[in-house]
């Protein structure tokens, strides 16, 4: 997984849209990181990420803020792929479904599987 942008906008997208419990949020003071060119809500989120910002998530389910950045993303992974390897797969071939990045998410907020 390279985490560029797209894959990371598209990640992001997918699990909170798919999600019950997660919404994930750019806080006002990250938002000079953002530029024009972002057209998605998603797309923005990425690039405050791969600007060394961060990003927060709500969990309905517990009623608590996450704070989360890039390396949070990339540290996720690595166990996520070891723990889940064909849904770490499907979301590498970006066929993935919001169940697949759900289990993601919560490997980068909780460092693993909590809600399922």
């Amino acid at each position: 997984m390279r985490f560029n942008r797209k894959e990371i906008a598209t990640i992001l997208e997918i699990a909170a849209t798919g999600s019950p419990w997660m919404h994930i949020n750019v806080s006002y003071l990250e938002e000079d990181k953002v530029s024009d060119q972002s057209q998605t809500r998603y797309e923005k989120f990425a690039e405050v990420l791969t600007k060394g910002g961060w990003l927060f998530c709500d969990d309905d389910e517990s009623s608590k803020r996450y704070i989360f950045y890039l390396t949070d993303l990339q540290r996720g992974w690595k166990k996520f792929k070891e723990d889940y390897p064909e849904e770490a797969e499907r979301i590498e071939n970006e066929d993935a479904d919001a169940n697949d990045c759900d289990i993601y998410m919560q490997y980068v907020l909780f460092g693993e599987y909590v809600y399922g």
